[in-house]
């Protein structure tokens, strides 16, 4: 039993790279690679596989203690036998680089981040053993970067694949194999099949985005069509690339994307592609290209997003000057605002030339400062509609070698100007934030939930690029949708609250979509959901409404209305009102903002009461001095929002805060409503730093009477966080619940009957209270297994009786190391482990149905988990040797 090493199917050299990379911190391990390889890596290989440890399937054991799995985390693209390893217990480690997907497998060991390459990861490991690598192993890595990056020009590189890159160029690589084998010419049949996607491609438009399409067939199989897709981008300036080529009975789809707007995964999440957001690829078991032509036009026309225009960068209103201006006039205005030209209007306000500094001083030099400024205007002026995009604006500049362009409206009227400046800021913004996502994933385990505003927030007016950038195709067309049925209706829609905070935060997630309607939710809701098909609730007195989607995207549909508490902490009376009271309603300034909907205003913000900047400067705000005494759970959640964000309860808020305490409003509140407010901390990142500010406003004791709890229990709810997020990288098959796991760790040293109490007051099932009550045996269990070296029978017995939650608190508990193992060791091992007789088999042996088979398979299951039983022979002597000194039982 030894160490495997593998990656996907189709091996590129990222993946051969992250292999030999492997190899290195896994010294002892052997190299399985699938048998698809790609054509420049099979080339390779057959030059240099004597200097690689690589082991053929013929070859491979029966068992391996461990696998190391590379470059990939789907099932669907490995070596059918790898899983049978895994089923037979060998534990399993990944390096990835890849995007979550829901049927990802887990490891013990995940070192899964968004770099270019994966062999980044595992260089990065080297480097810090301090490995020696030599020149054919650093050339190697050297290529998978190389190829994975685009040689450092993808979207998806980071500093990280150039700082590795840059190691091995100290190392010493040989460029000539490099070159050798990335840029290998074509072969006969890819030559042939390029011919055929050459005749065969069309530019299409598509939300106002130029794709390149083509399909073709071959008659055999091919490798190498990425490398064509990659040659036929740039026959011409795109922003995307999309390939069909039919082969052996099957459609193979690859895809690249030249933009960050522009995420493959989620336009092609209809077919479950594999890769990344900028390239992807999949194979359809469809008979015809045809079908699967017209379905990928489909899923373009879906989901490919519009992109950011002209009217979202513009500056805007725009100084302008009147035909008839004196030339002197025009150069004093030009020194007073600091500009270096100017649009001219006529006399009907429509845009009749532009004139600059240069052409000013011109006719200052010749005496003409009085002339009027139309003499000296150019006419002949480059203007683009408000609703180009920034591509096509950039290639107006570059095109025509001009540093300003006149936006113009519907109607033809000038509504704004770009600058080469506005461009520039725009593209050096777009790269900004996806370097800031790189930095906030890679730092994830160490800030997981820190949420910082966009810094280019302040004075923000219009969404429109971050609903392009921030959200999803299938978002982003919910939206869509919802915005034309409005105007059909002659509704007005407004994306409010969470949903605005987490985009401008770049947290957001889909799940809930609040939207305010006016003049009626319900009725709109209505006719939204004949199209959506999803789950309509309406709640007739709040003039409320939702719709849950099968995908789980929840929309919450409000009439614009007033509240009105007729007693503090009563439900609120509702009243028809406009957006702006809407939106004083609501508990902090962060979820006062709105984002339009409405086809003629769609992107534009409203922040009626400063929530922008209080997400720029990072602070907790209340609107009024009594809403926490309208609503005293405001309470919980502004301290929930405070360690959510990792932000600031604004001074007077903590007043109006503490006040509300002194006056114990929330015994105002129903337990029933308390509760369901309680266990939302427990579904947050950090439950044990918003415990402790309960703890600070002398609200802990209130809500979780009879605990006061020291040092040590809270060095032990620190501990139960890092093994919740421990646990959440594991495959499970019925998920544990984070609320019980704490609950169990709040209530462990106290009396069972105290837990009930405590379970049944915070309106638990019975099943959940009886889990937090086991938690009163971990002590015991933690002694048993704290004997030296108990054996895995002995450990099974300790903790096959107890459920994950109380399993995952005896590993926070655990006093050291070893025990703290024992949970995984049970999990990965121990519980997969059955002897081979079983209640039957007992049976047929004569034995007569009772306890006595509970007490013999107990000592069985032991025995073979300790090894002293290994055959079904063996099973059946133990059993006999049992009975003899049990004295009977046949």
């Amino acid at each position: 039993m030894g160490t495997l090493i593998t990656t996907h199917a189709h091996v590129d050299f990222d993946a051969l790279a992250s292999v030999v990379a492997a190899r290195k911190i896994y010294p002892r391990a052997v190299i399985l690679l699938p048998g698809q390889i790609n054509c420049n890596v099979r080339s390779f290989l057959n030059l240099y596989r004597d200097y690689l440890p690589l082991i053929e399937t013929d070859l491979l054991s029966d068992h391996y203690r461990l696998v190391v799995l590379v470059d990939t985390r789907r099932p669907s693209r490995l070596h059918r036998k790898i899983g049978g390893f895994l089923d037979r217990g060998a534990d399993l480690h990944i390096y990835d680089h890849h995007p979550d997907r829901k049927k990802d497998l887990v490891g013990s060991k995940m070192v899964v981040e968004p770099v270019g390459a994966t062999v980044t990861l595992l260089l990065e490991e080297i480097r810090n053993r301090k490995l020696p690598i030599t020149e054919l192993e650093a050339t190697i890595m050297a290529m998978g970067i190389y190829e994975d990056t685009g040689y450092l020009t993808f979207s998806s590189t980071t500093p990280r694949d150039v700082e590795a890159l840059a190691y091995l160029w100290k190392q010493t690589i040989n460029l000539d194999v490099i070159q050798s084998f990335l840029q290998r010419p074509l072969t006969a049949g890819q030559k042939t099949l390029l011919e055929k996607l050459i005749m065969q491609t069309e530019f299409i438009n598509i939300n106002q985005r130029k794709i390149l399409f083509s399909w073709a067939s071959a008659e055999s199989y091919i490798l190498g069509i990425a490398d064509l897709v990659h040659r036929l981008s740039s026959l011409e300036d795109v922003e995307a690339a999309f390939c069909l080529v039919k082969m052996e009975g099957k459609i193979h789809v690859v895809a690249r994307s030249f933009n960050e707007d522009i995420n493959l995964l989620g336009i092609l999440n209809f077919w479950k592609a594999g890769g990344h957001s900028s390239a992807a690829s999949l194979t359809l078991k469809y008979d015809s290209i045809f079908r699967a032509r017209r379905e990928l036009m489909e899923l373009l026309r879906l989901n490919v997003p519009p992109p950011l225009t002209a009217r979202n960068i513009a500056s805007a209103p725009v100084k302008t000057v009147s035909v008839d201006t004196s030339v002197r006039e025009v150069m004093q205005l030009l020194e007073k605002y600091g500009h270096s030209g100017f649009p001219v209007m006529d006399n009907e306000r429509k845009l009749a030339g532009v004139v600059s500094r240069k052409d000013l001083q011109k006719a200052i030099r010749h005496k003409l400062g009085h002339a009027p400024v139309k003499a000296f205007m150019s006419k002949k002026v480059i203007t683009a509609a408000h609703d180009q995009s920034i591509r096509s604006l950039r290639r107006l500049m570059i095109d025509y070698n001009i540093g300003r362009i006149p936006i113009l409206d519907e109607k033809g009227g000038l509504c704004g100007m770009v600058t080469r400046t506005d461009i520039l800021r725009s593209l050096y913004r777009m790269d900004a934030e996806r370097v800031d996502l790189h930095k906030r994933l890679a730092n994830v385990e160490q800030y997981p939930e820190a949420a910082t505003a966009d810094k280019n927030i302040e004075g923000l007016n219009d969404l429109t690029s971050y609903i392009n950038r921030k959200l999803s195709p299938g978002i982003q067309r919910l939206l869509l949708l919802i915005s034309q049925n409005a105007e059909k209706e002659g509704s007005s829609v407004y994306l409010v609250g969470g949903s605005v905070r987490d985009i401008l935060l770049g947290s957001f997630k889909p799940g809930d979509l609040d939207i305010v309607v006016i003049p009626e939710a319900i009725p709109f809701a209505r006719k939204i959901n004949d199209i959506l098909k999803g789950h309509l609730q309406t709640h007739d007195p709040f003039g409320t409404a939702s719709i849950t989607m099968k995908d789980g995207v929840r929309i919450d549909l409000v009439t614009a209305r007033k509240e009105f508490y007729p007693t503090p902490a009563a439900l609120p009376e509702v009243e028809a009102s406009g957006l702006k009271n809407d939106l004083f309603r609501r508990d902090f300034s962060i979820n006062t903002l709105a984002c339009s909907l409405n086809k003629n205003s769609f992107g534009k913000l409203y922040d009626y009461f400063g929530g922008l900047q209080d997400l720029q400067d990072g602070v907790i705000r209340v609107l009024y001095h009594l809403s926490f005494v309208d609503d005293p759970l405001r309470i919980l959640r502004a301290i929930r929002f405070e360690k959510r964000f990792n932000f600031e309860i604004e001074e007077q808020t903590r007043q109006f805060i503490e006040n509300a305490v002194e006056k114990r409003i929330l015994m105002r509140v129903s337990r029933t409503r308390l509760n369901a407010e309680v266990r939302l901390i427990f579904h947050e990142n950090d439950p044990p730093a918003i415990l402790k500010r309960l703890e600070d406003f002398d609200l802990f004791s209130f809500i979780f009477p009879n605990l006061e709890p020291d040092l040590q229990k809270w060095e032990l709810l620190e501990e139960v966080r890092e093994t919740v997020n421990w646990a959440g990288k594991r495959r499970w098959e019925k998920e544990p619940d984070p609320e019980i796991i704490y609950l169990s760790a709040l209530y462990h040293d106290l009396p069972p009957e105290t837990i009930r109490f405590m379970g049944h007051r915070m309106h638990y099932s019975r099943s959940k209270i009886e889990t937090m009550v086991l938690s009163s045996t971990v002590p015991e269990a933690i002694e048993k297994l704290s004997h030296e070296s108990p054996g895995p029978g002995e450990v099974f017995n300790v903790l096959d009786p107890l459920p994950p939650e109380t399993l995952l608190l005896l590993r926070a508990a655990a006093p050291n190391q070893r025990i703290k193992d024992y949970p995984q060791f049970y999990w990965d091992h121990l519980h997969k482990v059955i002897p081979q007789l079983q209640g039957k088999d007992l049976k047929e042996m004569g034995i007569r149905p009772g306890p006595i088979y509970g007490e013999i398979l107990k000592g069985l299951r032991e025995a073979v988990l300790d090894g002293r039983v290994r055959s079904v022979e063996e099973e059946r002597n133990f059993v006999f040797s049992y009975l003899d000194r049990d004295g009977g039982g046949r």
